[in-house]
């Protein structure tokens, strides 16, 4: 903008209209052209010498036919950018899909026991007799194993599996496998960090550890638990870089049962606190409450039949945010955005109801549809539902993007980069639900 001196001020008083249109003009030149305050001066030096030869009449109203033209082409290209920007915009959120093309197709050998999940941008084969890293077309490793009960996590690059109610955990990336680790007590439930540091929920006849190793076998925590003092931890999760941990805690309080979740911190922030437990939240009376993540390294997921949690993890203190549930949950799917919670509906045309919820706690989504769907999870800012032959893709906003019925039944289904990325963010941990990569029919 221009700054104006007295003796500016008074000649300009002489056309206060084309003063107010000659001073816009020059604001919004200024804005989109570097040089428009060196022209301006210009234009008042100019001024200032045929107000002396009493010619600057004639000289304004031409400066402002220049200036209205500049000031209209100006407002036309502003306004085909809105319109260019309004239709990408409507086109991107109400578009929908009404047929696909096969991009890629491989075939997988494996019966109907086989369980795929995702590993960075490629697939983990596993099932009953042994486990495999499918990349592309081809099996970069394999090996073969014995398990009544296989149960699997996945973070990064790393992957660990075990034979539930054993005591081995085996480590894998995208090499081979790692590591193993031996456990005194038989496993529960296991995760793992994007370090290949592995963490079990084991349990013994009296009591209940949480155990963390790291992949050469060595352990870096120990936790006891007693079903009678401090509670049976019914669920726990780590943080993805394995610094942090959530539990679940179901304890016995005057003869009735009583949640509580309480955090821990493994990193040197936490040496010093007792038992290393940094915050203890009760207060969900008997409301149990089974479903328990890390979302991110900074936010905890918590689902109880009536209630969800939102966790804020800081370096200093962590806060929680409760969502009331009147109806039965009957399934739920979350990410580092959004949880969302399926209930059933009344109209039978339109069997569920899906609420969804962001990271503050604020309800986004309410709506019903029209499938009959058994697995649904998110993949970014849309809601993947199959069952059978059939899947439906929501936008978050509501509206359907796609809905078609395969020729083959679905195993899996997993969002795909068709250019490759590595890391792409697609599936990154299992926190992020059960998103799997494209489509797998028998």
């Amino acid at each position: 903008m221009i700054t104006q001196s007295r003796k500016d001020k008074k000649y300009y008083c002489l056309n206060k209209k084309m003063v107010s249109l000659f001073s816009r003009y020059c604001i919004i030149f200024n804005r989109f052209n570097k040089g428009s305050e060196i022209v301006a001066n210009k234009y008042i030096r100019k001024f200032r010498r045929l107000k002396k030869e009493g010619q600057n009449s004639t000289y304004m109203k031409n400066t402002k036919k220049v200036f209205e033209k500049r000031a209209v082409k100006l407002g036309i290209i502003v306004a085909v950018i809105l319109i260019i920007v309004g239709a990408l915009f409507f086109y991107k959120k109400y578009h929908k899909y009404t047929t696909y093309r096969v991009i890629e197709s491989t075939n997988i050998k494996g019966g109907a026991s086989s369980k795929y999940i995702p590993f960075g941008d490629y697939v983990i084969k596993y099932s009953y007799d042994g486990i495999a890293y499918i990349k592309d077309k081809e099996t970069v490793w394999e090996e073969a194993y014995e398990m009544k009960q296989p149960i699997i996590d996945v973070c990064d690059d790393y992957v660990a599996i075990a034979d539930k109610n054993t005591n081995d955990i085996f480590i894998y990336n995208d090499k081979g496998r790692q590591g193993q680790v031996s456990v005194s007590y038989p496993i529960v439930k296991l995760e793992v960090a994007k370090q290949g540091v592995v963490a079990a929920l084991l349990e013994d006849k009296t009591s209940n550890y949480i155990e963390v190793y790291d992949k050469e076998g060595k352990q870096l925590v120990s936790h006891k638990s007693i079903i009678d003092e401090n509670g049976y931890p019914i669920n726990f999760s780590m943080s993805d870089d394995g610094e942090r941990m959530a539990v679940s805690y179901l304890t016995v309080k005057n003869g009735s049962f009583e949640n509580k979740i309480q955090f821990y911190d493994f990193s040197n922030s936490g040496k010093n606190i007792e038992n290393r437990m940094v915050k203890e939240f009760s207060g969900y009376g008997e409301t149990i409450v089974p479903t328990i993540s890390y979302v991110s390294n900074s936010q905890v997921v918590a689902i109880g039949e009536d209630i969800v949690s939102i966790y804020k993890v800081g370096n200093k203190d962590i806060t929680k945010k409760d969502i009331k549930i009147k109806e039965e949950i009957q399934k739920v799917f979350y990410n580092d955005k959004y949880v969302g919670l399926v209930f059933k509906n009344a109209s039978t045309d339109r069997p569920y109801r899906i609420e969804v919820y962001n990271s503050s706690g604020s309800q986004i989504l309410n709506s019903t549809v029209d499938m009959d769907f058994e697995n649904v999870t998110f993949a970014g800012d849309n809601i993947l539902m199959y069952s059978d032959m059939r899947c439906e893709i929501l936008s978050i906003k509501g509206v359907k993007k796609f809905q078609t019925n395969f020729k083959g039944q679905i195993y899996g289904l997993m969002p795909y980069d068709i250019n490759r990325k590595p890391r792409s963010g697609l599936a990154k941990c299992r926190r992020y639900g059960t998103i799997k990569r494209g489509f797998m029919l028998k």
